[in-house]
């Protein structure tokens, strides 16, 4: 697979290549280290920290205590060499930026740029890449190297199919018995000395778990992005047909494995001189989403399918990519344990697609407009109205007077109206190629 950018493009780009190895220099020696006293009740412990507190180095770079790189080294007979502080804070972007041009991103991720972009430096600074050899025609024909269609397959937690099935890009399947039999003598052929038992901790650990499964056509690290992004947005419709929408008091928790934690306090309960050390889960049941045959069928027909479809589309009306951004936001307010932060999502995923700018009177208009929307007669309507009303006063009490107040029906009421919103705009957007024309509909419809 080929990487074509316009010529201005590689000009451009290979103008800054050769800048940066002008200014590749030695990395910094070591700062002394000084000794400071840190207390901790009435004991002092002298810890040895450096004069930059913050910063881990390694021989390929350094970070910050922030996680953020901020140099970047690769190891010649002198030692490391490569970009520090302010030359590499600019590095970064120009990989940012080539990484997100239209021609590399569906392909290549910015660690898979940055990672070619040291290899060319390390490569022209040692002599093994000639002066004609340009940083653009390097990254191309690496590219080609690193593209191949790859499978990534995502376990999930608190998930259970009976079979698999397919929403938007993404499958979701489980493996069975049967592959991790074949899987355990592939690798123990392949590796004659591995530990049998890191295997079965495989097995233990995954076999029957439900997988969100991908092809990508792209460089891996490009592949496990985007097969991750694909994977978040199929949660996210999933999550609209979870019980949790409509039984707000119930916690949503499926996710990716390893984003998705059922909240555990730990104690220690002193009735002496020694305690008892007890754990206890937060929630009285270990929720999982179980989707068998006919909760799948049930789905579908409430909508799900044609989410799906809307998920697989390679290009998006404004109307739809509003309607995907709202629903995430739903998502949030269900994915919450928080009755306030399930009101404030809530509420904020509704003015994203029922609000034409930021100078309307926010309540007045959701109201009403969500009203027209979902309601066919006068007293729901109203009813509507006044259930947005409520929420927005206990929102408002929270957000600017810190008062915590919890109605849980109205949650319920409110979340089930916002819901059937966003069913109904999927279902009749095809008759709206804007958002200003949806709106417009609603305005005609709120004035006939």
């Amino acid at each position: 697979m080929k990487i074509n950018l316009p010529k201005p493009a590689k000009d451009h780009f290979n103008q800054k290549a050769d800048e940066f190895l002008l200014q590749l220099r030695p990395a910094p020696k070591e700062p002394e280290r000084s000794k400071k006293s840190l207390s901790t009740s009435h004991e002092f412990v002298d810890l040895v920290i450096t004069d930059k507190e913050l910063l881990k180095a390694s021989p390929s770079g350094t970070i910050d205590g922030f996680g953020a790189a901020t140099s970047k080294f690769f190891p010649t007979e002198q030692g490391p060499v490569g970009l520090v502080d302010a030359e590499y804070v600019t590095f970064e972007k120009l990989t940012e930026q080539i990484a997100q041009r239209n021609e590399v991103r569906r392909f290549l991720s910015t660690q898979f740029v940055s990672e070619t972009f040291f290899k060319w430096f390390e490569g022209r600074y040692k002599g093994s890449i000639p002066t004609s050899g340009t940083f653009v025609d390097y990254l191309c024909h690496h590219a080609e190297e690193g593209i191949k269609e790859i499978k990534v397959a995502i376990p999930l937690s608190y998930v259970v199919i009976e079979h698999p099935f397919t929403l938007g890009k993404v499958k979701f399947e489980y493996y069975t018995a049967e592959f991790f039999d074949k899987f355990e003598a592939v690798v123990s052929e392949k590796n004659p000395g591995v530990d049998p038992r890191g295997i079965k901790h495989i097995r233990s650990k995954y076999q029957g778990v439900v997988f969100a499964t991908m092809s990508i056509c792209a460089e891996q690290h490009r592949c496990v992005e985007i097969a991750s992004e694909e994977t978040e947005k199929a949660l996210t419709l999933l999550r609209l047909f979870s019980p949790t929408t409509f039984w707000p008091q119930i916690s949503s928790y499926f996710g990716r494995m390893g984003h998705a934690h059922i909240p555990v306090s730990h104690y220690f309960v002193f009735e002496d001189a020694w305690p008892k050390v007890l754990t206890q889960a937060e929630e009285k049941a270990d929720f999982r989403l179980t989707i068998d045959a006919n909760f799948l069928r049930l789905m579908n027909a409430a909508g799900l399918s044609v989410w799906g479809e809307l998920l697989a589309k390679s290009e998006l009306s404004e109307l739809e990519q509003l309607l995907l951004n709202s629903i995430s936001l739903f998502s949030k307010s269900i994915a919450s344990s928080n009755f306030q932060d399930k009101i404030v999502f809530a509420l904020a995923s509704i003015e994203t697609i029922l609000l034409k700018n930021s100078t309307e009177p926010i309540q007045h208009f959701v109201g009403l407009r969500l009203a027209f929307v979902t309601a066919p007669a006068l007293e729901p309507r109203k009813r509507i109205i006044k259930v947005i009303r409520a929420a927005y006063q206990i929102r408002s009490s929270y957000l600017h007077h810190g008062k915590v107040t919890e109605d849980h029906q109205l949650l319920a009421e409110l979340l089930r109206t916002i819901w059937s919103a966003f069913r109904l705009i999927l279902l009749n957007r095809a008759e709206y190629s804007t958002h200003a024309e949806f709106l417009d509909f609603v305005e005609n419809m709120i004035l006939s």
